[in-house]
């Protein structure tokens, strides 16, 4: 093959992902909370392709407020408002 995708690390706050340590981001614990779509979202965003990224869920929140909350308010906000302008 002449193309090998392949991905870098990606940590937790800065330190490496350790079962061990209990140093991880638990599935059933983040989907109590939210729910599978922003976790998708995030990790698919934030995927480390050219070098080590970092979890974070103050990044986790924030990006998913940014930029799929602010946007679809956006979306919403100018579609009700042509529709009222224009019928």
């Amino acid at each position: 093959p002449y193309d090998v995708p392949a991905n870098e690390f990606m940590n937790v706050e800065g330190s490496q992902f350790s079962k061990s340590r209990d140093w991880a981001v638990w599935l059933p614990d983040v989907l109590e909370r939210y729910g599978p779509d922003p976790i998708r979202y995030y990790v698919a965003a934030a995927m480390p392709e050219t070098r080590d990224s970092d979890f974070s869920w103050e990044a986790f929140v924030r990006r998913n407020n940014d930029e799929l909350v602010a946007t679809w308010g956006n979306l919403a906000n100018r579609v009700l408002s042509f529709a009222y302008r224009h019928w």
